[in-house]
């Protein structure tokens, strides 16, 4: 009785693979991998850039020069002086210069001296201020407590130097990794 299901199991799966062999539907990932999908991707690309007409009229390439003074161009090559023509959207400058205005905080790190009281973080923030005029000085809140860091240090070797400057003064200063002002 086992030998026969075994022999109708085999013969049910010969014919599903002839069915299956017999489709022309074939899968997505399957198609990936036929001779002529693989020779349609490694087709170069036939699309060119689009060819850019040199200004005739005078008037016009001054209009355009005073718009835009950083249009000239220099081609390095030929020796010879082109113009660029820069097309923005009409939002984009506004949003540039927003972004001008208000540049992003960067990831740095700063050196904490203390942590602590408001009362206490205002008077020492205040003596280092004083002291110091070339390093800002900032009071973070950390509720409930305060902390006071100093410098917008790009890497932690810079933050380390000062931190080793200020030991004498503050053994118990850290790095700390934080957001700093864009220098």
């Amino acid at each position: 009785m086992q030998s026969s299901a075994r022999i109708l199991f085999i013969i049910g799966l010969l014919a599903l693979s002839a069915d299956l062999k017999a489709q022309d539907d074939l899968p997505w990932w399957k198609k990936m991998f036929r001779k002529e999908t693989v020779d349609e991707m490694a087709e170069p690309d036939k699309t060119s850039p689009p060819v850019v007409t040199p200004v005739e009229d005078k008037a016009t390439e001054d209009k355009v020069m005073e718009e835009r003074p950083d249009t000239k161009v220099n081609l390095a090559n030929t020796g010879e002086t082109g113009y660029v023509t820069i097309a923005l959207p009409p939002g984009l400058d506004r949003l540039d210069s927003l972004y001008m205005k208000e540049p992003p905080m960067v990831q740095g790190y700063r050196v904490q001296i203390y942590f602590g009281s408001l009362s206490q973080a205002r008077e020492l923030r205040g003596n280092v201020i004083s002291e110091n005029k070339d390093l800002p000085c900032y009071l973070v809140q950390n509720p409930p407590n305060f902390a006071v860091q100093i410098g917008d240090f790009r890497s932690e070797l810079d933050a380390y130097r000062v931190q080793e400057e200020l030991k004498a003064r503050f053994p118990n200063s850290i790095i700390v990794k934080t957001a700093i002002e864009n220098p």
